[in-house]
């Protein structure tokens, strides 16, 4: 069958033709021999019958009177038919009464067994005949006959021998015929296949067949032709179709891309050139996965399935790309989903927006917005604690100048230049309360140029300016080798060490043996700076107040509870973190801060 599918029409019909006329002729053939066959049977049957009845007639007497040498003799008479190789006539109780055996059969099944009821079979290439005899109404023997009917079995041979011979000129006849008759409907066919195969290679619809007759064929011809004509046209309008739609998606500034059912690019317009970097035919075979970090590319592949499980559109779905380049791009994603005439799902086609910049302004706006929101709330509380720690050397200040007018009307000399020291101590007290709020609200507005700075050496720096200090009270401080290299505003990280110094310093109490340790540890991928003391410590409570403006938690240690402010303010500017770590009083504290590892973080 597959070799039949192969074939030329030409060969398919001189083929259709031979296989019809040979199996015509060979059926026909063959009830011939089968009908001859059977019809010879019947004769012999009548025939042999016929010639029984007779012998079992002329036996009679010969039976009643048991006579064997008469009934011999009658059987001698079939001398006459060559075909009856045995015959036998048996007594009334199926005993051998006389036998005829011309060519002296030697075999285990003659005399054969007398059958019931007499009647006729067909073995090993003879015919058996069993014909009862009567006199009268009663039964006085059997005649058995045995006819050989190769003969017929050879006749038959012989025509099929002879029907071969037919069959081979038949098909040598019909080949000859088919061949020159099947040209009428090939001619057409192979001329119109022609075409269809140079339309097929070529995509040239103006082509045409030509039409050979007014029948099926030439009404085939001219629905074919007419098909082309319609498909040209067809062809002509999507060209325009799609070279107006190729112009817009060209001079789109957006990306659109199309996917089939299992996620993968089967289009992309030229603009992910400008978008991504990569160029169309490049990501043709990819998923959008490809094109996306890891983390984002999972809640993306998520996203996408839901849509494809329930058939939705996507609408307004941003994510995050990575360029060609690997830096990270924003997109935008709306797309649909198309089917074919079935309302099978074959993919989804859509337009990707860079909003890169969009989300860094928006980014930026947001920042901006929380940092001016910090601001205000910093300002509306430096504004009370300056109002409130303010009035406090101003009320002193007052007071004393009446108390100074006073002593001078009482001539009391030594207690106005002990009030007028009050006084010059009120004033210094605002003085330095002024300077450092001018310091603290410097900081994020003066900008030193960032550098690489090593906080080891910074350290050193700091400990070397209050070497005095920690002579004189027996302090002993150790500083790690292993601090981090940051990059960063150095004289504000300068005043970071500084201001953990001295509040150290400060806080270390009547501890008999005073330490102070600048060091670093890790956790996790973070590494941690840190200024530890063995001094008063921190209630649990009051960590987060520590930072606070103005915020002294022990009155009787002189300054203005600005310092932790501006070293808070410091690392946030620079984008890090600081905390307090304490167990309570009496059990030292850790004043630790984290910056980030991204370089070029400056103080603006």
């Amino acid at each position: 069958m597959i070799a039949l599918h192969k074939m030329t029409i030409r060969k398919k019909m001189t083929l259709i033709m031979m296989l019809t006329s040979m199996i015509a002729v060979f059926l026909a053939g063959v009830i011939f021999i089968i009908f001859s066959y059977y019809t010879h049977q019947r004769a012999s049957v009548r025939d042999l019958t016929g010639l029984a009845e007779v012998l079992g007639r002329n036996c009679q007497v010969a039976l009643s009177f048991d006579i064997p040498e008469d009934a011999e003799k009658m059987l001698s008479a079939l001398e006459a038919r060559p075909s009856v190789v045995y015959a036998c006539i048996y007594r009334k109780n199926h005993e051998v009464f006389a036998v005829y055996n011309p060519g002296r059969s030697q075999t285990d099944s003659l005399p054969p067994k007398v059958p019931e009821a007499g009647g006729y079979f067909f073995r090993e290439g003879f015919l058996d005949i069993f014909q009862t005899v009567y006199m009268g109404k009663s039964e006085i023997g059997t005649v058995y006959l045995r006819d050989d009917m190769r003969d017929i079995q050879r006749a038959m041979q012989d025509d099929l021998l002879t029907l071969l011979v037919v069959i081979l000129v038949v098909m040598a006849s019909t080949f000859l015929l088919a061949a020159a008759l099947q040209r009428l409907i090939s001619r057409p066919i192979l001329s119109l296949a022609r075409t269809a195969g140079k339309v097929t290679d070529e995509k040239d619809y103006s082509v045409r067949a030509v039409k050979q007759s007014q029948d099926e064929v030439g009404y085939l011809i001219d629905a074919f032709n007419e098909m082309l004509s319609q498909i040209q046209q067809r062809d002509n309008n999507l060209q325009e179709s799609e070279e107006r739609f190729r112009s817009l998606v060209e001079a789109s500034s957006d990306w659109i891309w199309q996917v089939d059912k299992d996620s993968v690019y089967t289009y992309s317009s030229p603009k992910i050139k400008d978008i991504l970097g990569y160029e169309p035919e490049e990501i043709l075979g990819k998923m959008p996965f490809d094109l996306m970090p890891s983390d984002e590319a999972q809640c993306i592949r998520e996203c996408l399935k839901e849509a494809v499980d329930s058939h939705k559109p996507i609408v307004g779905l941003v994510h995050i790309n990575l360029h060609k380049n690997g830096r990270p791009v924003v997109l935008e994603t709306n797309a649909v989903p198309f089917f074919n005439e079935n309302n099978t799902l074959l993919g989804y086609q859509g337009i990707n927006r860079d909003i890169t910049e969009r989300k860094r302004a928006e980014q930026e706006r947001e920042k901006l917005i929380k940092e001016l929101e910090d601001q205000n709330a910093e300002l509306e509380r430096f504004t009370y604690t300056v109002s409130h720690d303010l009035k406090s050397p101003l009320i002193t200040i007052k007071g004393f100048l009446g108390l100074i007018e006073q002593d001078i009307a009482d001539q009391d000399q030594e207690q106005a230049l002990k009030d007028m020291k009050t006084i010059s101590k009120a004033v210094d007290t605002m003085h330095n309360l002024l300077n450092e709020m001018l310091e603290l609200s410097r900081i994020g507005r003066l900008v030193n140029p960032p550098e690489e700075i090593s906080l080891s050496d910074l350290a050193r720096e700091v400990v070397d300016l209050f070497g005095a200090q920690l002579s004189e009270s027996n302090i002993k401080v150790k500083i790690m080798d292993d601090l981090p290299v940051v990059y960063g505003d150095k004289p504000r990280l300068f005043e970071v060490i500084q201001n953990l110094m001295e509040n150290a310093i400060k806080y270390l109490g009547d501890q008999p043996e005073p330490a102070i340790e600048i060091g670093m540890r890790h956790e996790g991928d973070e590494e941690i700076i840190y200024v530890k003391d063995n001094g008063m410590g921190i209630d649990p409570k009051y960590h987060e107040r520590v930072f606070g403006l103005f915020n002294q938690l022990d009155p009787s240690h002189e300054g203005t509870g600005v310092g932790l402010a501006i070293v808070k303010r410091i690392i946030e500017v620079h984008e890090g973190k600081i905390w307090v770590e304490s167990e309570g009083p009496g059990r030292g504290s850790i004043f630790c801060f984290s910056l980030p590892r991204k370089k070029a973080v400056a103080v603006h």
